[in-house]
Order: C-alpha cells, then sequence, then structure tokens
C-alpha cells in the first residue's frame, strides 16, 4: 500500500495565525518498507515565532532566503504523486491538516488517519508509555536521525503507520466516538483515582476543559462507553456517576 506521511513545522499551534515554516512528505510504500518520493522545503515566513524555533531550530536567516509559499507555485501534493497513496498519515494530524490544507487543498484527495491517535498501539506493543512521536519510534525501534525536522518527522509517521493495518484503523477512526465522565471521585470508600480499564488500557485524564473536575477519556466506541462503565461501576460500588457524550467528528 501507498500512504503519504506529512509534518509540518510552524510559527505557532493556530492555525489562522501561525504560517507553514517547513514542509515535509513522502511517498512511502508500506509493503517494501521503502520511501518512494520525497518532498521537504524551508519557507520565508510574514512574522517569525520565537517559541516554535526553539522546537523546529530552523535558523531565522534561511527561512528568510526562501521565497513565501504564495510566491512558490510548487504543490507538494503533486511534487510526489499523492494519488497514487490510499491515506495521509501524520502525528497529531488535526494540526498538520489544518495548516495543509488552507495551502494545498490537494491533500484533501485521500483521507487521512492521526498516528497518534487513530492507531492502536498496544496491537503491536506490549507497553506504550508515551504517544509522543519520538518515543513511540523507540519502543517500534524505528531509527531515525533527525527530529522536529520535517520531512524526517513524515517519514517516521510513515514508517510507524505501516505497521498498522490501515483500513482497519481507518474504519476504527470512522465510528461514532463518545468522551465518558465520570464524576464521585470524593466518596469515602471509593478510589479516588480513575483506574485503567479493559476497554483499551488508558486511564482517565483529571480535570479537563471539557469535563472540569471530572475524570473523562475521549475517543470512545459506543461498545467501549458500556464496557468502561460496567467496569467502573464494580470496582467503585456502583457509587459513581457516568456521563457518555457524543464527540463532534474530528476535522481530518
Amino acid at each position: 500500500m501507498l500512504i503519504v506521511g506529512v509534518d509540518v513545522e510552524t510559527t505557532s499551534l493556530d492555525s489562522e495565525t501561525g504560517e507553514i515554516v517547513e514542509m515535509g512528505c513522502v511517498l512511502y510504500d508500506t509493503k517494501s518498507e521503502r520511501v518512494v518520493s520525497v518532498f521537504g522545503k524551508v519557507y520565508k515566513v510574514n512574522e517569525w515565532g520565537v517559541e516554535a524555533a526553539e522546537c523546529h531550530q530552523i535558523p531565522e536567516e534561511i527561512s528568510d532566503m526562501m521565497p513565501m509559499i504564495n510566491t512558490d507555485g510548487i504543490d507538494p501534493w503533486n511534487a510526489i504523486s499523492g494519488d497514487l497513496a490510499k491515506y495521509v498519515v501524520a502525528h497529531n494530524a488535526g494540526h498538520d491538516h489544518a495548516f495543509v490544507t488552507k495551502i494545498w487543498p490537494s491533500f484533501l484527495n485521500k483521507p487521512w488517519i492521526c498516528t497518534q491517535r487513530d492507531l492502536n498501539h498496544s496491537d503491536i506493543l506490549s507497553k506504550v508509555s508515551s504517544k509522543r512521536l519520538a518515543h513511540l519510534c523507540v519502543d517500534y525501534h524505528i531509527s531515525m536521525g533527525s527530529w522536529h525536522q520535517a520531512v524526517a518527522d513524515a517519514e517516521a509517521c510513515a514508517r510507524l503507520a505501516g505497521r498498522h493495518d490501515l483500513d482497519k484503523a481507518y474504519e476504527w477512526k470512522m465510528k461514532p466516538k463518545f468522551r465518558l465522565i465520570t464524576y464521585g471521585h470524593y466518596i469515602e470508600g471509593v478510589p479516588h483515582e480513575a483506574p485503567s480499564v479493559l476497554a483499551d488500557g488508558r486511564r482517565y485524564r483529571w480535570n479537563t476543559d471539557e469535563a472540569p473536575r471530572a475524570w473523562s477519556k475521549e475517543d470512545l466506541t459506543l461498545e467501549q462507553v458500556e464496557m468502561d462503565a460496567k467496569y467502573l461501576k464494580e470496582v467503585t460500588n456502583n457509587k459513581w456517576k457516568f456521563e457518555g457524550a457524543p464527540m463532534p467528528p474530528k476535522p481530518y
């Protein structure tokens, strides 16, 4: 299967005000585990992001030497023959999708899969300590020489995704998802921390913006919600309250 791995380095996380400093994408063959074609480029931006530069390490003077995206005239999708691919993959795809598709709508030609959220890493790894790209690549024994360099990260995403059944992952991604919120953590005799459960092994997060002062878990299928609720009722002696709320469709 051919897929396109994508990564962008940007001046900020906000796709409305931020700009792409560096674009990287690769056409990757999952069967032969070979990179077929590569596109990578640094761009000049209107406003330099100092905090972002500490992460991507692109010198401002190098960026200033390059053309701006809107004067460049090159569509990376066409440059790597993206139409040959079945999926586009990216780590934290919501971020990359928002930036990339605004500049190059051609990247909407294929469905996207997030290597952070749409892949069940527990199918392959005995333990998932972190879903950061660098950590996952260590766990998967994927050797990459440079992090936060767009082409390198794009290739890492593609190699990571290539270890999975992407048709199955996309089918799971398209299922309706729910946020399960649990209350009752101050009840005497009840565990104060929501345990990890059988549904997917992830622990609950405490006090999120969507569920203040409560434990919550996102991206659960209806079957997983039912499994989590049943398990938590048992371990908390049926004293916790539960609320399952549909999540909006993903933007990518």
